[in-house]
């Protein structure tokens, strides 16, 4: 573990001129101004070498600052001693090591200094130097903080700097859910061993969790050193586009109405439903790649924008935020459970997309009074180009959330593509409404609500239906999920 201590005291001895850390032999510290503040309250890391590492002949201490700020210069300490500062990022001192006896042990530290004059400290790590010609660990690699495009809710894509080591044989991954990653796997841990190359995609891993990566380097002698140690938070199960839409309790009126539009058969009857949470937008193939990658791989279908690489998935080129298709209602069901969701039953999804609205009509279910809603999610205007993706004008999907203005609109935000893109399982079996809605309890198809962009006019009205079997992948059909009001 870091010693926190360590850097307490010294910074503590440093204030009280008890101790001389210098630039040039006897000079007393200051910053950069002459002063000797360090109040500054922003984070300073040594990104490399990592704590405990063992160093040969000469290496780059790195220095990162985890915030936002403008920074004017570092000061690198090596035993007390201020050896070095820079003055323009990035911050880096080459350290020579030939001054050193074999297996001296070396404390490091660094401030960095605000435009204001303010210090702020890293915490002291400890390095010991190698023996020239011996048989030493081999040399330690730097592992890169993984951008936002390499980690999903299931897998990471590491990287790290080339083994410069001479008798270097192979690299192995370690990690874990607590912090400071051992060589020796508990039973938090996970070891990935025999790697040559210098990176890695790490599969299998829980969303919405926080992981910590080290990188270790074997040599032929079986010894090894290890990387500096990376944070990682995969996100919430269901991808990037998690974001949801509150729909409140309460009655409205589901099927064809008096004004004559859509195709069903129970004009004004009024439906009660609890409040909810439905997805902004239709699940990605972002998305179901994740879901994929995540032991789900039966669920695959090779017409998907999706690509196979020896059982890794990703998205084909330009198609990362497009709504997935071919989908099986199995398939998207499985995906509702894995992402803590479920699918909207028919009601549910027909008042997200219809709304409540009086303006054409109402009915009085008690003391309620109870809008018509909208013929279409945008009201009842009929449709133009730029409301939705269907009746094969772009002749494919489109990214999800490309027609704003076709949103269906809620006091909490708005849903998009409830109307064309892609066609949406439901999790209701397919039968003919009754005078008080309950959908049937079986059946041998499914309900499918929206329209896709392959399909007519016909498909878009809120009221609109289509049934189709739970076993089959068809183009231009997806889904998306819903999750309770808690």
């Amino acid at each position: 573990m870091i010693r926190k201590r360590t850097h307490r005291l010294i910074l503590f001895l440093i204030l009280s001129g008890l101790v001389s850390c210098s630039r040039d032999e006897g000079e007393e510290l200051t910053g950069p101004g002459g002063g000797d503040d360090l109040t500054g309250n922003f984070p300073v890391s040594i990104a490399y070498p990592p704590h405990q590492a063992t160093v040969f002949d000469s290496i780059s201490i790195v220095v990162t600052i985890g915030a936002e700020i403008e920074i004017i210069s570092v000061n690198f300490f090596i035993n007390l001693n201020s050896t070095f500062t820079d003055t323009l990022a990035p911050w880096r001192y080459e350290w020579d090591l030939s001054i050193y006896e074999s297996f001296a042990e070396c404390e490091l530290f660094a401030i960095a200094y605000d435009i204001n004059n303010k210090g702020s400290s890293s915490d002291t790590i400890t390095v010991t130097i190698g023996q020239p010609g011996g048989n030493n660990p081999p040399l330690p690699v730097n592992l890169f903080k993984p951008g936002e495009d390499d980690v999903t809710s299931s897998s990471v894509f590491l990287s790290w700097s080339k083994s410069e080591d001479d008798d270097f044989t192979f690299y192995k991954i370690c990690y874990s859910r607590n912090p400071e990653v051992g060589l020796i796997p508990s039973n938090l841990d996970t070891t990935i061993e025999d790697i040559l190359d210098t990176t890695h995609y790490v599969q299998g891993l829980g969303s919405d969790s926080v992981y910590y990566f080290k990188v270790f380097v074997a040599d032929s002698g079986e010894m090894t050193s290890e990387s500096n140690e990376v944070r990682v938070k995969t996100p919430r199960g269901g991808g990037t586009y998690g974001e949801m839409v509150f729909i409140p309790r309460g009655y409205f009126v589901m099927g064809d109405t008096p004004d004559g539009y859509g195709n069903e058969d129970h004009p004004d009857t009024a439906v009660f439903v609890p409040g909810f949470f439905i997805d902004k937008y239709e699940v990605t193939n972002e998305a179901f790649a994740d879901f994929l990658n995540d032991g789900n791989a039966a669920y695959y279908d090779s017409a998907q924008k999706i690509q196979d690489t020896l059982g890794i998935f990703s998205t084909s080129p330009g198609y990362k935020h497009h709504p997935v298709e071919y989908v099986s209602w199995e398939a998207a069901h499985t995906f509702a459970n894995w992402a803590g969701k479920g699918l909207p039953t028919e009601a549910e999804w027909e008042k997200a997309a219809r709304g409540v609205s009086r303006e054409h009509g109402y009915v009085i279910i008690g003391s309620d009074t109870v809008g018509y809603g909208y013929k279409y999610p945008w009201d009842n205007g009929d449709y133009s180009s730029g409301l939705a993706n269907c009746n094969n004008v772009v002749g494919e999907t489109t990214p999800v959330g490309g027609y704003p203005d076709g949103d269906s609109q809620w006091e909490d935000g708005s849903v998009s593509d409830l109307a064309g893109n892609v066609a949406e399982w439901t999790a209701d079996w397919y039968g003919a409404y009754r005078s008080t809605h309950q959908p049937p309890i079986s059946g041998t198809h499914r309900v499918v609500r929206g329209g896709g962009w392959n399909l007519n006019l016909t498909g878009i009205p809120t009221a609109a239906r289509s049934q189709v079997p739970p076993s089959f992948t068809e183009q231009g059909v997806g889904f998306r999920c819903v999750a309770d009001a808690k």
